[in-house]
């Protein structure tokens, strides 16, 4: 079955994070993006499509998603949506730890597997849940060096995803 949809979102920096929770039913129709996107499901109801990868998110779930790849979501009210979104630049990505062929690997995994979802271990969770919080945190503080660290926290979560 073939799916189509429609450009949505936008990218200007390296990257951006965003921190959400909702608890209404939403239902996002089919889209893609220019640029990479992680999400981390920290709690809720939940459920994407990506191309042809069905998946029912469990809190820890981290989704991969390729730039230009087609995905939907749907999340219930039943309980809050909570999750952590990074949209990610490829080239940006390709540039960091370019002796291991760049921090974008999982990304092109998802893409040529057709596998989206991984699913770490707790240990790795928590780590992964801790360094998204400290990227928020550092964000909000707008401190001069709040853009170094945040490079610094990303990169160190896209390393632990890679591995």
């Amino acid at each position: 079955m073939e799916h189509t949809g429609s450009e949505r979102g936008y990218l200007h920096e390296q990257f951006r994070l965003f921190h959400t929770i909702e608890q209404r039913e939403l239902k996002v129709d089919w889209h893609f993006h220019t640029f990479d996107k992680l999400l981390f499901f920290r709690s809720g109801h939940a459920q994407y499509t990506v191309e042809s990868e069905n998946i029912a998110l469990s809190p820890g779930d981290i989704l991969t998603i390729a730039h230009g790849q087609l995905h939907r979501m749907q999340s219930f009210a039943d309980a809050p949506y909570e999750r952590y979104i990074l949209y990610l630049n490829s080239a940006f990505l390709a540039s960091l730890a370019p002796e291991a062929g760049g921090l974008g690997q999982c990304f092109s995994r998802a893409r040529t597997t057709g596998q989206s979802l991984l699913r770490l271990p707790d240990s790795d969770r928590a780590a992964v849940f801790h360094l998204l919080s400290r990227m928020e945190k550092a964000q909000q503080e707008g401190s001069p060096f709040a853009p170094a660290l945040c490079q610094a926290l990303l990169t160190e979560l896209l390393i632990l995803i890679c591995r």
